[in-house]
């Protein structure tokens, strides 16, 4: 069987130029975190946890995801491993992408949401702050809106409509 990509032992490629002076300062995360799974009805979500930091930060993924591989991408590797360098980080894999089960058909924004907040009870943190990137931002706002003792803050990257 061939292997495409990084191997889970292979070093993380690093930012260079002029933006690689802070980032790469950041506290060793060992990678790939280790992937738990939380049972969202008959569903399994791919999660991690990361970091050990004062506060919990979750980062809703947009349309594309993967638990395990995103550390090995550059720029989300190192967003990654900046944000648990000074917080408790949880990523996860939304239905359907990455090391989720697959799902037949969109889930409508509801049964995602309610993705993260099993996310969030399966990692004990019960209240985090919340980074919805693109196609995850409208899950991130609805999530805020239903559950606001569960969100110290919102933060959204470039939002799409729903």
């Amino acid at each position: 069987m061939a292997f495409h990509g990084r191997r889970p032992d292979d070093p993380l490629p690093r930012l260079e130029g002029k933006m690689a002076g802070s980032l790469t300062r950041t506290k060793t995360v060992p990678v790939p975190p280790e992937t738990h799974y939380a049972e969202s009805g008959d569903v399994s979500i791919a999660y991690q946890v990361v970091g050990d930091g004062p506060f919990d930060i979750v980062v809703v993924p947009g349309f594309v995801s993967h638990v395990e591989l995103g550390w090995g991408v550059p720029f989300h590797g190192e967003f990654r491993r900046r944000l648990a360098s000074f917080a408790r980080l949880i990523v996860f894999d939304k239905r359907g992408t990455g090391l989720s089960d697959p799902v037949a058909g969109a889930p409508s924004l509801e049964t995602r949401m309610d993705d993260l907040r099993v996310v969030l009870d399966a990692a004990a943190s019960p209240r985090a702050a919340v980074i919805g990137i693109s196609e995850g931002a409208p899950m991130s706002i609805l999530f805020a809106a239903t559950y606001p003792e569960r969100v110290g803050a919102l933060v959204l990257h470039g939002s799409l409509r729903e």
